[in-house]
């Protein structure tokens, strides 16, 4: 039996039953290996090595119009795309990096499911599978792009190769538009100075 199987034993004045036939199982959880889908990397400091994230992703979630493909690699999933292959209820599943689901999630068999990266930011994003009302660890396999400064303007000079300002108010009150990509969604800090 595995570690999550269980056999009835009867115990009654210090004398126990025969095992039953009965066997109990608890669900087991999913759980997440590996995700592969922008650039494969060595895992994260204290992940088994067999583990590998994705580094590199692009904070929209997509390059030009055509969407990233994650391939999500672990254990447990169920087939929520078969609901007569389930033991149980119908399988409902998400995979979420940071806070986001992932769209269009495929299931390929029980240890691999695909998905199409959500829009984010940030280094070593959380990644998780959840399947009905059992979830996996949360373990950090995707790692969007740093944002990329191409030019600053705004204020009263510009540089001769139009990518900087000068001559800014040391009061403030200039506004000045960045550009460049892979800013992230809403929310994105600036900091100017050392």
């Amino acid at each position: 039996l595995t570690d999550s199987s269980y056999r009835f034993v009867v115990r009654m004045a210090n004398v126990d039953s025969a095992p039953s036939d009965d066997v109990f199982r608890y669900p087991t959880p999913p759980s997440v290996t590996h995700v592969v889908g922008c650039l494969t990397t060595t895992p994260p400091e204290g992940l088994a090595a067999a583990s590998a994230t994705t580094s590199g992703c692009p904070t929209t979630g997509s390059i030009e119009t055509e969407p990233i493909v994650l391939t999500v690699r672990g254990n447990e999933f169920c087939d929520f795309n078969n609901p007569g292959t389930n033991l149980s209820s119908p399988c409902v599943a998400t995979v979420k990096v940071g806070v986001n689901d992932c769209r269009n999630l495929q299931y390929i068999d029980s240890t691999q499911l695909t998905c199409e990266l959500p829009a984010g930011a940030g280094f070593n994003s959380l990644v998780s599978v959840s399947m009905n009302t059992r979830f996996s660890r949360s373990l950090p396999f995707v790692s969007y792009r740093a944002p990329f400064i191409t030019s600053v303007r705004g204020c009263a000079e510009v540089s001769q190769d139009g990518k900087s300002t000068s001559q800014c108010s040391r009061q403030g009150g200039d506004t000045l538009t960045i550009l460049g990509q892979d800013f992230g969604g809403s929310g994105a800090s600036v900091f100017l100075g050392e």
